[in-house]
């Protein structure tokens, strides 16, 4: 291997090195450190608010970060109670509607179970009657041990859901002392952006500032983008379901819709989560009328859904839908919901470092070639 083998072998190391030292203590300080930089992700979108309250009304920074702190948090705090109330609503009303709809649930189920499930017991029970002694041996263990693998994991999963409310019980007040640190990172980092970006510059080198700075204005976009095509998707599911179950006549339609929109939420399923149940639930108890608008709107709202997401998240963020699918995949695999989210900002932010040229950067590093000059950087 040759001298410039060798150099080459070297910088690859340092860089590899220096990434997987930096994955892992972020990785692992992530529990400590989350609320801040939450902060400063809410100080990146408020700052064009801030900068608009200083220079068309005369504001001084605190009074500018307090008042747009205010407006961006009210009017996120105010879309939720908007959906507390409304699921409250829907609760109440199941709550009173809930008994008489499991009556006809039961009635339906025992009317089901004697005149299709019983026949075909019979008809079963003929067919394995007609089987040698050995065969029916191998038929009754085998279901005797399908009949104890499904109680087991009934079992297990009761206790574990059990076993989770406590837990969520605590999850609670760490997550009302996550958002107040969230909300006091956010003043302080939006009033001193101007003194920390200074300080950021003066103790960084340039050739590293510079590209930071610029992966930074575009990932700020990205999420703004990403975030916003989101917010429109489900959105649409609302609007569109609350309407339908409005026409339809279901009660506490917009609670419905909401409960819809929420469901968008759910990894792989989706509203399928809440269309199939209600769908399945109105046949069975003889509503075939709500049971098939259900179905007509289900099938509405996804094939609404599937035609403008690929455009709405293009032209956002102009990251490929299959990627982001996959990423969501992995990332839900590995650590659940919050994996959805870090995966996808991880794509974010790859795709952010790949078009500033980041990666090319490095990759001129390790082959020593000359690294062209960075253009101007907008300021974050």
């Amino acid at each position: 291997m040759n001298s410039i083998s060798v150099r080459r072998l070297i910088r690859f190391s340092i860089v590899l090195v220096i990434t997987i030292v930096t994955l892992s203590v972020f990785v692992y300080s992530l529990k400590y450190i989350y609320p801040f930089i939450l902060g400063y992700i809410l100080a990146l979108f408020i700052k064009p608010l801030v900068n608009y309250f200083q220079v068309r009304f005369k504001m001084p920074k605190t009074l500018a970060v307090l008042l747009a702190m205010v407006l961006v948090l009210g009017t996120l705090f105010g879309l939720i109670s908007i959906v507390i109330v409304q699921a409250i609503s829907g609760i109440d009303f199941l709550s009173t509607a809930l008994p008489k709809y499991l009556q006809e649930w039961a009635n339906a189920s025992i009317k089901f179970f004697n005149e299709t499930i019983l026949p075909l017991a019979d008809q079963v029970s003929s067919f394995f009657d007609s089987f040698d002694q050995t065969n029916q041996e191998t038929f009754t263990t085998a279901f005797k041990n399908l009949n104890t693998e499904v109680s087991s994991w009934l079992i297990t999963f009761l206790k574990k859901l059990v076993t989770d409310i406590p837990k969520l019980m605590e999850w609670i007040p760490d997550t009302a002392i996550g958002i107040i640190f969230t909300i006091l990172s956010t003043y302080f980092i939006s009033k001193q952006w101007e003194n920390l970006l200074a300080l950021s510059q003066k103790k960084m080198p340039l050739k590293v500032f510079t590209p930071v700075r610029k992966a930074v204005v575009d990932l700020k976009k990205a999420l703004i983008g990403f975030f916003s095509a989101q917010l429109i998707l489900l959105a649409i599911s609302t609007v569109i379901s609350s309407i339908s179950f409005a026409i339809i006549g279901i009660p506490y339609p917009i609670a419905f819709g909401v409960l819809v929109g929420l469901g968008e939420l759910i990894p792989y399923i989706g509203i399928s989560s809440i269309f199939i149940p209600w769908t399945f639930f109105a046949f069975i108890t003889g509503d075939s009328r709500t049971g098939f608008s259900l179905m007509l709107i289900f099938t509405i709202v996804v094939t609404i859904r599937i035609l403008i997401e690929p455009k709405v998240i293009s032209k956002s963020v102009g990251i490929d839908p299959l990627s982001t699918l996959l990423v969501m995949f992995i990332g839900y695999t590995l650590s659940g919901i919050p994996g959805i989210l870090f995966g996808i900002l991880a794509l974010v932010l790859l795709t952010t470092l790949y078009r500033n040229g980041t990666f090319r950067d490095i990759w001129a590093y390790i082959l020593h070639d000359p690294v062209p000059k960075n253009e101007k950087i907008e300021s974050p």
